[in-house]
């Protein structure tokens, strides 16, 4: 209920914000009105995107099954990091959303450009900013956990351990994601889709499986397993990055025709001196 209704108030202030014009966008209610050639275009866009996300998910849900076989306590450890280490994926999730918004936004202007320099400063700013929340969190991990849980002092020392191992690698985890965001962005949303399936389902889960259930680390391995397949995932996505082209966005023949018009009445036109 608190979320529908929090959600509900933040949507209304958004509306207003928009409908009343003093933002920079000025918004009318015939602007409401479906397109369904846009949304047709929408959809096939979006659906990779749904499937990645949906790959996620049941990837976690199987994570969970693999710790459910250690035990309650185990679980409960478990769900307890987990909450410390979703904040940190919320606020990835933020810079991925603004740099898709960026990098969209140049590339449909065709500063191909300034997208690939939004791109740079983005993968800083989230190696940078998440490797600082990370040093945080592998410092004072024993009272973010005791704030969970308070008073439990074998929990508090196994998940400290353990939130400290992903802590260190935040900065290299997460800045995939703004790589995910400039991906969609130019319209190559299939992309994330496969290299999250890989990810997640190709290296993740076997390797925490393995680790887990066939070495002497027991659930520390489940840990590791993340910044391992991370760091190898978010590598290959620096190499396609650097090789897509850029300016072959997802366009529809609509917009190429348009732009290809303005290029040659450009190039044709010949520059007049005053």
């Amino acid at each position: 209920i608190t979320t529908v209704v929090s959600q509900a108030i933040a949507a209304f202030i958004g509306f207003s914000m928009l409908l009343s014009g003093k933002y920079g966008i000025h918004l009318h209610i015939k602007d409401f009105i479906p397109d369904t050639k846009a949304i047709k275009k929408s959809f096939f866009l979006w659906l990779p995107s749904s499937i990645e996300m949906t790959a996620r998910s049941g990837s976690y849900a199987l994570l969970v099954v693999i710790v459910t076989m250690f035990g309650t306590l185990a679980l409960a450890w478990f769900g307890v990091a987990g909450n410390i280490i979703q904040f940190i994926i919320i606020f990835s999730m933020w810079l991925s959303m603004a740099t898709s918004v960026l990098v969209g936004q140049s590339v449909g202007a065709g500063m191909i450009q300034k997208a690939k320099e939004i791109n740079k400063i983005s993968a800083w700013i989230s190696f940078i900013l998440l490797t600082l929340l990370g040093w945080i969190a592998f410092l004072f991990a024993p009272y973010f956990i005791w704030f969970f849980v308070p008073g439990e002092e074998e929990v508090i020392k196994i998940w400290s351990e353990i939130v400290r191992i992903s802590a260190l690698f935040f900065g290299l985890i997460w800045i995939q994601m703004s790589l995910n965001g400039v991906l969609r962005a130019i319209g190559k949303t299939q992309i994330p889709m496969f290299i999250t399936i890989l990810w997640q389902w190709g290296i993740k889960l076997p390797l925490a499986y393995i680790l887990a259930h066939y070495t002497s680390l027991w659930m520390h391995w489940i840990w590791w397993s993340e910044p391992i397949t991370s760091i190898i995932i978010c590598i290959v996505m620096f190499v396609i990055i650097s090789k897509v082209d850029w300016s072959k966005s997802n366009m529809t023949k609509e917009e190429q025709t348009e732009k290809q018009i303005i290029e040659e009445s450009i190039i044709e036109e010949p520059i007049k001196e005053f």
